[in-house]
Parts: structure tokens; sequence; C-alpha cells
């Protein structure tokens, strides 16, 4: 997998699909454990979480760290994509 460490705060969805592109993630439909999801809050895709089978961990800037939560509102209703990586397409 290529990994990115470099990058800003700000949206860049030319960025994100290099990265997609890749890594060979695919397009799905379906929320499940391992699966990336791609928040839209209002300026375009701009946040990613990880979906486990208790929720969705993902940094969360006013907590300054990265956190584990259920899903639920409000995150469901900006979910924007949700990819699988090539180990998870089952």
């Amino acid at each position: 997998m290529a990994d990115q460490r470099a990058y800003s705060r700000q949206p860049n969805q030319a960025d994100f699909q290099q990265y997609v592109a890749a890594n060979a993630m695919a397009l799905r439909t379906q929320v499940a454990p391992g699966r990336i999801g791609v928040f839209d809050f209002g300026a375009g895709p701009q946040h990613v979480g990880l979906f486990t089978g208790a929720g969705l961990i993902h940094a969360y800037a006013p907590a300054r760290k990265v956190i584990e939560h259920g899903w639920r509102a409000p995150w469901p209703g900006h979910l924007s994509h949700i990819y699988a990586f090539p180990q998870h397409l089952g």
C-alpha cells in the first residue's frame, strides 16, 4: 500500500483519487468492517474513517486524537463514498 503522510487539512480531491487508484481501492455501497468511509461536511469529500464492527475510527479534531464511536448521527448523513482495500473486496 502506498502511504501518504504529507497532506493538509484542506481537501484535495485529486490527491485522494490518486491514493485510491494507487491502492486499488474499490467503490462499495454498504458499510462493513475494514471499509473506508469518505465524508462531506459541505466543502466536498474531506474526511475519512475506518468502519469497525462497533462503528467508526477517525481523527477527531475537537478531541485532538483518534477515536472510535458508534455509527450514529451526524455521521451517516455526511457519508459520501465507501471504499474497500483489495484484501476486503468480498
